[in-house]
């Protein structure tokens, strides 16, 4: 039988989800192998952006895992997934002493639960 479509276009979707999958890989690098202080400190520069990416567009609609063509929406799956990415960028920076981001970063995650309980 024939495919229903060819090709894939999540390349140029919006996929809030992706990031909270990233912060769990980084966060379990952090926790099972801490690496030089030179690892860790690229990688506290990578867990920044992605937290500042996630607390800039957790509110986005997108187009999640289910990856629609012309549909963007909020998708618990992806708000959980940012909640996620903001959990375990808390851990982080509490692991490694950066308590204004562990503040930061908790204030937001407990914004996106909030959002999650409430829709």
């Amino acid at each position: 039988s024939r495919p229903v479509r060819i090709g894939n276009a999540a390349y140029n979707q919006r996929q809030n989800d992706s990031l909270g999958y990233l912060m769990d890989v980084i966060y379990h690098y952090y926790k099972h192998f801490p690496g030089t202080l030179n690892e860790i400190e690229e990688m506290w520069g990578i867990v920044k952006t992605i937290a500042k990416d996630v607390i800039a567009g957790w509110h986005s609609t997108d187009q999640s895992i289910w990856e629609f063509r012309n549909i963007e929406k909020h998708f618990v799956f992806s708000k959980v997934m940012c909640w996620v990415a903001l959990d375990r960028a808390t851990d982080i920076a509490s692991y490694i002493g950066m308590k204004d981001h562990e503040k930061e970063w908790k204030t937001e995650a407990e914004r996106i639960k909030e959002d999650i309980f409430a829709h």
